[in-house]
């Protein structure tokens, strides 16, 4: 267990006696590629390929308890591998290991057919635990992001205004919650076969059915046919003016959602970084999208949260934003 910290060995060594007793993991090597915060650890046990999710401190969104209980909502709604442990206690867990096939190997169109399939299904099961609307969770990252100081003063100023418009006039449309994940960022995506999986439920719990349908579009789609596409599949019909609409306010809420996070991750690791309005000048998100890989780094959490920033400002300054006020009668 060498990847392992030590303050965890005996946690997932509990986890290992209880799943596979008598027996010794062949590997247990570390993966990468999440964002979470957890360690992800693959190993061989029984001729099977695992994998072993053990958290990191608890807090109030990484609650193993209420993730747990999500993910087995979702595995028995046939969207998320179905774990073999689990211990909140511990915050340790076990699953399958799934191999999935590279995202760009498969068509943008089919891909949001899978996602839209598997996000109707997910919706559709017995609603996750409550935990806060989501625009009071937007509220607190964005507070959150500001008290860093990472970004300029009227930069700072600029967005928390434009986000208290849009976040005020979204308030006032009504809302059925759904079993939400909340993050579906393309790492936590995987397809197997003509189907799309959802993984690390962290973030889940019940929430606007339009904040998957928004994280979706906000990282594969890239005009309004494909958005129509993704809406279609999900509904089964075609979507109407208003349900376009409600995707488009809840895409540019998202985008504040992603650029807080992701400034607030990278402030983690480079505290005293404090960006200028030159460095929060990025180009739209389309156009840096196969820089994806980056966003794992600091240096690329920075730029990709002024990106969805910026994205965000963007649009709120577009005849699209009071055409969809309209749609949604605000």
């Amino acid at each position: 267990m060498s990847h392992v910290p030590e303050n965890r060995h005996a946690a997932i060594q509990r986890a290992l006696d209880a799943t596979f007793p008598g027996l010794k993991p062949e590997v247990l090597s570390q993966l990468t590629g999440g964002g979470s915060g957890a360690g992800i650890y693959q190993f061989e046990a029984a001729g099977q390929r695992w994998i072993l999710r053990c958290e990191g401190p608890s807090h109030g969104l990484n609650d193993p308890e209420r993730q747990y209980a999500c993910l087995e909502t979702a595995a028995e709604a046939g969207v998320s591998p179905a774990a073999l442990f689990t211990c909140p206690e511990d915050g340790v867990a076990i699953m399958p290991f799934v191999a999935g096939r590279p995202a760009q190997e498969i068509a943008l169109k089919d891909r949001l057919t899978m996602i839209g399939r598997a996000l109707a299904t997910l919706h559709a099961s017995p609603c996750f635990p409550v935990l806060l609307p989501y625009i009071d969770l937007l509220d607190k990252i964005l507070d959150a992001m500001s008290q860093t100081g990472v970004l300029p003063a009227e930069a700072l100023a600029e967005h928390e205004r434009l986000y208290a418009m849009i976040a005020a006039a979204y308030r006032r449309l009504s809302e059925t919650s759904v079993s939400s994940h909340n993050d579906l960022n393309p790492a936590n995506i995987l397809y197997s076969g003509d189907r799309a999986w959802f993984i690390d439920w962290e973030m889940a719990f019940a929430a606007d059915r339009y904040v998957d349908l928004a994280a979706v579009a906000n990282y594969h789609c890239l005009d309004e046919e494909q958005e129509t596409l993704l809406l279609e599949t999900y509904f089964g019909q075609s979507p109407s003016n208003y349900q376009k609409a409600r995707l488009w306010l809840m895409r540019v809420l998202n985008r504040y959602f992603y650029g807080a996070l992701l400034l607030l991750a990278a402030n983690q690791a480079s505290p005293d970084t404090r960006l200028t309005a030159a460095e929060m000048d990025t180009p739209p998100i389309a156009e840096i999208r196969h820089e994806m890989a980056t966003i794992l780094t600091t240096e690329g959490r920075f730029r990709f949260g002024c990106a969805f920033l910026q994205d965000a400002r963007r649009a709120l300054v577009t005849p699209r934003y009071q055409e969809a006020l309209a749609a949604c009668a605000l």
